[in-house]
């Protein structure tokens, strides 16, 4: 997971200590919620909200075969990549899990989602199902008298974020994807990575993926540290916001926190693995190292709207 470790370097402790507090106020204005998450920070001790992914169920039709697994590892990505969350220990959900028979009793309702995330010791589960299908097409015979051959995919994944002490669904997630080509395997390459963007799409909006601006080159060019490993694409766009200095109430006395402010718009023009450079616009002040970044709402391209029109 993408966290920054301090060693022995106190500039890079104190850069983890201040990116925590600017993306725990992220977190509560994002989510809606309060000490429910923010008030521990879990078996982890990293101050990330801890969650459990429960496997999925569901159909999967003609030649997408067992795919489960690869889904599993798609959703829990999905969520690692925010930066938000510290998954569940595996070893610790699979005991659960076997104590609850999970496996034979297939999908779990809201409320038991909930008891197994507290058996887990996890604030947040995640539960859903799949259906998808990789199905053969056959067309005339080539020149070379080759039967033509195509596949096209489907893949629709359902998730319901559940929060453990509520027991309540905090957020619904969905994510379709699709790909056509003329192999097997490329067909569900294809439609594995059209259902991670999707789905990596509608987690990102909900939980915006926070960074910092590790240098500033320019008035409108920065080093921002998130990259590809991030799920950051050329051309996402970001905003960077600073916290207002608190403020004592003048009646009251009491002391009111600082709320953020958006300096201006960033937008990725080169990726790089751990980092990307990103150009600015729209500003309201300086650009400084150290200032935290903000994804903002990704859409879909107009190349895969299309797309998604012709296969579907």
């Amino acid at each position: 997971m993408a966290v920054d470790c301090p060693g022995s370097n106190p500039e890079a402790g104190a850069t983890m200590v201040w990116r925590k507090l600017l993306a725990a106020v992220v977190l509560v204005g994002s989510m809606g919620i309060g000490q429910t998450v923010l008030g521990s920070e879990g078996e982890t001790g990293k101050g990330l909200a801890t969650l459990a992914v429960l496997p999925l169920h569901g159909t999967a039709e003609g030649h997408l075969t067992k795919p489960e697994d690869e889904i599993y590892q798609l959703v829990v990505a999905s969520f690692l990549r925010t930066r938000r969350f510290e998954m569940a220990e595996r070893k610790r959900m699979d005991d659960v899990l076997s104590e609850a028979r999970f496996q034979s009793s297939g999908l779990v309702d809201d409320s038991s989602a909930a008891r197994l995330g507290r058996l887990m010791g996890v604030q947040w589960v995640v539960i859903g199902s799949f259906k998808g299908e990789l199905i053969a097409y056959y067309g005339d015979k080539r020149a070379d008298n080759v039967l033509f051959r195509w596949y096209t995919s489907k893949l629709t994944l359902n998730l319901r974020m559940v929060n453990v002490e509520t027991g309540k669904i905090q957020e619904v997630f969905d994510a379709s994807g699709s790909n056509k080509d003329s192999t097997l395997e490329k067909t569900r390459q294809g439609l594995m990575e059209d259902t991670r963007r999707k789905l990596d799409r509608a987690v990102a909006n909900t939980f915006p993926l926070t960074g910092m601006i590790l240098r500033v080159d320019s008035e409108k060019d920065v080093m921002v540290d998130l990259g590809k490993k991030d799920g950051v694409a050329a051309g996402d766009r970001f905003q960077v916001v600073e916290i207002t200095p608190d403020v004592v109430h003048p009646v009251t006395g009491k002391v009111i926190k600082g709320a953020p402010r958006v300096i201006g718009e960033l937008k990725a023009v080169a990726v790089g693995p751990e980092s990307s450079m990103m150009k600015a616009s729209g500003l309201q002040g300086p650009l400084k190292a150290g200032q935290l970044v903000e994804s903002l709402a990704r859409k879909a391209g107009m190349w895969e709207s299309f797309m998604d029109k012709v296969i579907k």
